[in-house]
């Protein structure tokens, strides 16, 4: 997943290394079954012949895809095959390849989010101090009526 891409910039990358790009791709699939089906005719010792027919069953798929999506997989696996992807595993590295690649994990907050649940928290005290007191109330009541 990308927080952000620069995808026009990855497009212009992709060109530069490809010689162009490919804007779709088409695959298609042809399958051809022939079914022979043949007897004999006639009247035995007087007049007999052959009789045949073939039949060709032909089925063509065509599927053309977007290439959009795939530009970006294209072009990182190639720059990593010819040495110019440096993947960034701390912030030491050395980097000297024209591209980096950083993998991490990412936290967003909400701070609006964040202070609602904070004032929830708050107003969930006052009932549990309740609580807690009731509690406290019964287990001093058992004990002196066990003395």
């Amino acid at each position: 997943d990308f927080l952000y891409l620069d995808f026009e910039r990855v497009r212009s990358f992709y060109a530069q290394l490809f010689y162009g790009i490919t804007e779709s791709k088409t695959d298609e699939t042809t399958e051809q079954k022939i079914k022979d089906t043949s007897g004999t005719v006639g009247v035995p010792k007087i007049l007999s012949g052959e009789l045949g027919k073939s039949i060709m069953y032909s089925r063509k798929t065509e599927e053309t895809k977007s290439m959009h999506h795939q530009l970006y997989l294209d072009f990182e696996q190639e720059i990593l095959n010819i040495n110019k992807l440096h993947i960034l595993n701390s912030i030491s590295d050395d980097i000297n390849k024209p591209f980096v690649k950083i993998k991490g994990k990412i936290q967003v907050i909400d701070y609006k989010e964040l202070a609602r649940k904070i004032e929830l928290t708050f107003n969930l005290m006052e009932p549990m101090k309740k609580l807690e007191l009731t509690e406290l109330d019964k287990i001093t009541n058992r004990e002196e009526k066990t003395k």
